[in-house]
């Protein structure tokens, strides 16, 4: 294992962990402050773009490239995201999120599909079965209540592959501004939150987000939490690719669950419900199937 691909697994399991303390921190901003996911994502969107551009000139030690070498991958990078959280938004508002977050585990498997339909990628059949276990293990750490309707499961395909889009622009919006910053993952980050930010403080300004009552001071952790995970994924995908960074990523569902617990042992049941015993074999199963995965996927594609 050398020390780029290390380097490489830890961002992706740190990414898996500050995104999983982000879930948290999120259910905090709307019990305290009685509002919408679509609040949080705006403000949250507003603080991380001002934390971005204020880290810019510090990571520019160059001049960034013409515009039209990373123009694209920024756009595709901001531009699908965007448009996979506002759609997810949007079906959270009529299906629940113990329905939604299980299934986007799909994401995984798409991706190796367009990996290998438009750039090309051979993935051997041994890492296929890793990359199909991923979803299934995600199913098993949280499983959904209920059956998805077929609208919703459309919904949530399309949701899937709007984030692969995302996630395939990173790598090459990376590379494009590698000669201008040391740390060209973290450059990528800030432009892309800048970018984004411009689209939140219009839905900030249009929702009236500003005018809740300590909204600014209960998104702050998420925000944090979810700009330092970014920035640990960018440089996953950099380092190690796309797929396996996702299924690194993935683990953030057993984390969330063992912070849950911590959670309740401390009382804070408001923000997680204890989990039975039996739950707890299941989910446990799961966490191995995932590892598994993740061994099987690190064994013959790296």
């Amino acid at each position: 294992m050398t020390g780029l691909v290390l380097a490489g697994i830890a961002a992706g399991l740190g990414a898996a962990l500050f995104q999983a303390l982000s879930y948290f921190f999120s259910r905090r901003f709307l019990t305290e402050c009685n509002a919408g996911s679509r609040m949080l994502f705006s403000i949250s969107l507003v603080q991380m773009a001002v934390a971005s551009a204020v880290a810019l000139p510090f990571l520019l030690s160059r001049p960034l490239p013409p515009w039209s070498s990373f123009a694209w991958p920024l756009a595709g990078t901001a531009g699908f995201f965007m448009a996979a959280q506002w759609l997810l938004f949007t079906l959270l508002k009529t299906t629940d999120s113990s329905v939604v977050a299980p299934l986007l585990g799909l994401k995984i498997p798409m991706l190796g599909i367009l990996s290998v339909f438009l750039l090309g990628e051979d993935i051997p059949p041994v890492a296929w079965l890793a990359i199909l276990m991923c979803p299934v293990a995600a199913l098993m750490i949280s499983p959904p209540r209920g059956l998805p309707q077929i609208r919703t499961l459309i919904l949530i395909l399309i949701i899937c592959l709007l984030y692969s889009g995302s996630d395939l622009h990173i790598p090459v919006l990376v590379e494009r501004v590698a000669d201008a910053s040391a740390m060209p993952a973290l450059l990528a980050v800030a432009m892309t939150y800048v970018l984004c930010g411009l689209i939140g403080l219009a839905m900030a300004l249009q929702q009236g987000a500003f005018k809740i009552k300590n909204g600014q001071r209960y998104a702050l952790p998420y925000s944090f939490c979810w700009l330092a995970g970014m920035c640990f994924l960018f440089i996953a995908f950099s380092l190690i690719g796309v797929i396996f960074g996702n299924m690194l990523q993935s683990t953030r569902g057993f984390i969330s669950v063992i912070v849950g617990a911590m959670l309740s042992s401390y009382g804070l049941n408001h923000l997680e419900a204890r989990i039975p015993a039996r739950s707890w074999l299941v989910r446990g199963a799961g966490a191995l199937l995932m590892t598994t995965a993740i061994i099987i996927y690190y064994t013959v594609s790296l």
